[in-house]
């Protein structure tokens, strides 16, 4: 059995999953699967039908593995890096206009360093 995915990580139903039953059970996935969940399951599926944290306990754990793997789940994971951690680097090697460029072509919350490539 693969590690149950992270407690803090977001995951919801995929677009094209039904749900029937009261969320007891579930239609989707590829290859096309037809799951029975218990009482908890269902509950768990209400949490997911907006992306949601798969939760600390280890049952909503495993469901949440088995569903990923199955692809009735989609992963909702949280931007890697704000932008303001981003710098924008343009090499101007002989391209004098390029460096006066860069502040008006680029978002303004985004640094820039323009200058000469090294090689």
């Amino acid at each position: 059995m693969t590690a149950p995915p992270p407690a803090d990580l977001a995951v919801a139903l995929h677009p094209a999953v039904r749900v029937l039953e009261r969320g007891h059970v579930v239609v989707g996935g590829s290859p096309l699967r037809v799951l029975r969940l218990s009482e908890a399951g269902a509950r768990a599926i209400a949490d997911w039908r907006v992306p949601s944290a798969v939760g600390e306990r280890p049952a909503r754990g495993a469901l949440a593995r088995r569903l990923l793997d199955a692809g009735i789940l989609s992963p909702h994971p949280a931007p890697a890096a704000p932008a303001s951690t981003l710098t924008v680097v343009v090499p101007t090697r002989d391209r004098p206009g390029a460096a006066r460029a860069v502040p008006r072509e680029r978002p303004r919350e985004l640094p820039a360093v323009a200058g000469p490539r090294g090689g």
